[in-house]
């Protein structure tokens, strides 16, 4: 019994320290169909706020874009065109380390905000034709 206990704690523990590794930094991008500036900047603020994200205007073709959950905070720069957008993360994120070690929220919320916008552009594309 003492030894199928320590099996299975074994385990439990490989799984748990496989959960906390570091990950590499996520920078998403895509080359899109050409949908135009405006639309394009209007499907980055539906998926930001269809996701909790808080977004605002920098310039033409950059936006900033930061999600907070309890301590953590996930802060990146959107750069887009008409036909493409690239996601690169701004120094304001918590969740990365100073020796370079990525926590997995991070790139978990930044790679549904991309999901969510190459959605909404296939969604804008479809209704558009």
């Amino acid at each position: 019994m003492k030894r199928r206990f320590f099996s299975v704690a074994m385990v439990a523990g490989a799984l748990a320290l496989a959960g906390c590794r570091a990950q590499t930094l996520v920078t998403p991008e895509a080359k899109t169909n050409n949908i135009g500036l405006e639309k394009m900047k209007s499907v980055i603020i539906g998926a930001c706020h269809g996701r909790g994200w808080v977004v605002r205007q920098e310039g033409q073709g950059h936006m900033v874009a930061t999600y907070t959950k309890g301590p953590h905070i996930a802060c990146v720069d959107i750069y887009y065109t008409g036909d493409s957008y690239r996601i690169v993360k701004n120094d304001k994120t918590t969740l990365v380390k100073p020796d370079g070690n990525v926590d997995n929220k991070y790139n978990q919320w930044v790679k549904n905000l991309a999901k969510d916008i190459n959605t909404l552009v296939a969604h804008k594309v479809a209704l558009s034709s």
